[in-house]
């Protein structure tokens, strides 16, 4: 099996979205798409099954910060944020982001410790 290269890549319209995967399917090749919950985008859904895009969607596995790490308590201290900049009110498991004891900020990545 041959494995491409990871990219992330955040498209903020449709119009945007639609350009950028039409341009990726037209090079060939299998593509793969993850997404954790799709709601408000059934017309993404659509396109991806038009271009044969193989789409997942469900829950994401995340890596716990273990006591220490400096990634606790090192995010923004008015909050954690997402691509937007709207606030993150829990983290991606869905605990609270920041957790009760936190007064520096929330923690770095999708993983909010509860207690530090």
């Amino acid at each position: 099996m041959v494995r491409g290269e990871f990219q992330e890549q955040r498209l903020a319209h449709r119009e945007e979205a639609e350009k950028f995967y039409r341009e990726l399917a037209a090079r060939g090749g299998k593509l793969r798409v993850g997404m954790e919950a799709s709601g408000q985008a059934r017309w993404f859904e659509r396109l991806l099954g038009e271009l044969k895009v193989e789409l997942r969607i469900g829950p994401t596995q995340t890596q716990a910060v273990q006591s220490g790490s400096p990634a606790i308590d090192a995010g923004n201290p008015s909050g954690c944020t997402d691509g937007s900049g709207n606030l993150l009110k829990t983290d991606q498991r869905g605990a609270p982001r920041p957790d009760k004891e936190d007064t520096g900020g929330c923690d770095m990545g999708a993983y909010e410790r509860q207690t530090d």
